[in-house]
């Protein structure tokens, strides 16, 4: 009833963890298991301690939702690089936590406007997972580093109404962010660490966003990426055809599931030609499928025959993936093929 900290840190425990262990340890201060091979869900009852203080229970196999309430005490929560799935719940925050970190799990769903009750918290970390929407105004005032690169969150990177003037690391790289960058992410602030490249801006860039890697003062780098083709997206016509053959080769070969590259992939409202892996001749009037990049990308199971009807392919690349099976045969209709990679595969 005295044990105030147990750290199992870094051994190679496995199972799951008792379901009362939290009602048991009813002086508990501080709880880790990080990098052990722990799996089933996460006891409830550690999360309504009211004593813990920090739970650090990253880097295991954790599955199931996220705890829909917190203790009162709780001030460290990092429950990253696990199997956890579904959305943050609603009433999920709490005020005085200082740290969240949920990078790496299978999350999804929109974040609740709720979130702006973390009126204490300095980091948030949110990124690898399937959230998606647009971000609610966070408003959290003393908020010192944020992540939530690799999602699908849209609309204007203002609404996040952050205080710029004391943020040290700012990442959100690969989504669907969109409109002008507004001019308070002048890095002459603070700011040691920003990446908000792989989105979708349009001009007037501030001035820093010139190049893609910008090393300033005190060794900080800041990497913008301006989308300089941004008026032709907005002008694209889709090819609905078009579109339906490219999911059947993502659905084929593993897309939703397997691939580690696959950013604005079946995302509504998102021209083809931006899906990562595809090159298009970018014109209004002609968005032609010209290249499909896929080298060591994770791809399993087989071709799809439709893959044959993607007639402007020039050029393809599948090395290094699991793909297996027959080669289809209605490749042979491709016939301004130029450049056919597929080796390093498990073809037939």
């Amino acid at each position: 009833s005295q044990l105030t900290m147990l750290n199992f840190n870094n051994n190679r425990f496995s199972g799951t963890l008792p379901p009362l262990l939290g009602s048991r340890t009813v002086n508990l201060f501080m709880f880790s298991v990080s990098y052990n091979n722990l799996t089933g869900s996460i006891p409830s009852t550690l999360f309504l301690n009211p004593w813990v203080n920090a739970l650090y229970l990253d880097n295991n196999y954790f599955s199931g939702e996220l705890p829909p309430t917190l203790g009162l005490s709780l001030r460290h929560l990092n429950l990253g690089s696990n199997r956890l799935h579904g959305p943050i719940p609603l009433t999920m925050p709490n005020t005085i936590l200082f740290q969240l970190v949920l990078s790496n799990n299978l999350l999804s769903g929109t974040l609740p406007n709720s979130m702006s009750n973390f009126t204490q918290l300095r980091i948030l970390y949110l990124d690898n997972n399937m959230l998606e929407g647009d971000v609610p105004s966070l408003g959290i005032r003393h908020l010192e580093s944020l992540n939530i690169s690799y999602n699908q969150f849209r609309g204007s990177v203002a609404n996040l109404n952050l205080n710029f003037s004391i943020v040290i690391s700012l990442d959100f790289h690969h989504n669907l962010f969109y409109g002008s960058l507004p001019y308070a992410l002048d890095p002459a602030f603070t700011v040691q660490y920003m990446d908000i490249s792989q989105n979708l801006y349009c001009p007037p860039y501030p001035a820093w966003c010139d190049t893609l890697n910008y090393n300033g003062n005190n060794g900080a780098n800041y990497v913008c990426s301006p989308q300089t083709n941004c008026n032709n997206f907005l002008a694209l016509q889709t090819d609905v055809n078009v579109r339906s053959l490219l999911l059947d080769f993502y659905h084929a070969t593993g897309g939703p599931w397997s691939w580690s590259r696959r950013l604005y992939w079946d995302i509504e409202g998102v021209h083809h030609c931006l899906w990562e892996g595809i090159e298009c001749t970018m014109y209004p009037n002609d968005t032609s499928v010209r290249k499909i990049n896929m080298f060591n990308n994770k791809l399993v199971g087989t071709l799809p025959d439709s893959l044959g009807n993607l007639t402007t392919l020039k050029w393809i690349n599948f090395v290094q993936n699991d793909l297996e099976g027959s080669i289809p045969s209605s490749l042979s209709n491709l016939f301004e093929l130029e450049t056919l990679y597929l080796h390093n595969n498990h073809f037939n």
